[in-house]
């Protein structure tokens, strides 16, 4: 479960909710990951994972799914810079080719 600072950091909020002191803040590409690293070791099988901008944008994730051989798609903002000379993705997307 997601939940953002301003719970975690906030007791009577914490209280009210009834979490419990051991639950803490994790980022929803952390929670993603951790997700995605039970299914591996539960052996549930799946062939991609996916993502919007709010994943993609993590470096520690985008790098994680080649690290455990899985096929993935983990969305970037245009403005990321991606490019060989820093260009962002959108510069990039308009000088490859159609079909690679």
């Amino acid at each position: 479960m997601h939940l953002p600072t301003s719970w975690t950091k906030d007791p009577a909020r914490r209280a009210d909710a009834k979490i419990g002191e051991g639950v803490i803040f994790h980022t929803k590409p952390a929670l993603a990951r951790a997700m995605v690293a039970r299914a591996l070791a539960a052996k549930v099988p799946f062939r991609w994972v996916i993502g919007d901008e709010v994943y993609g944008q993590d470096p520690v994730l985008r790098g994680w799914p080649a690290e455990q051989r899985l096929s993935y798609v983990l969305a970037i903002a245009y403005q990321h810079r991606c490019g060989p000379h820093g260009q962002n993705a959108r510069t990039v997307s308009a000088i490859l080719p159609d079909h690679l």
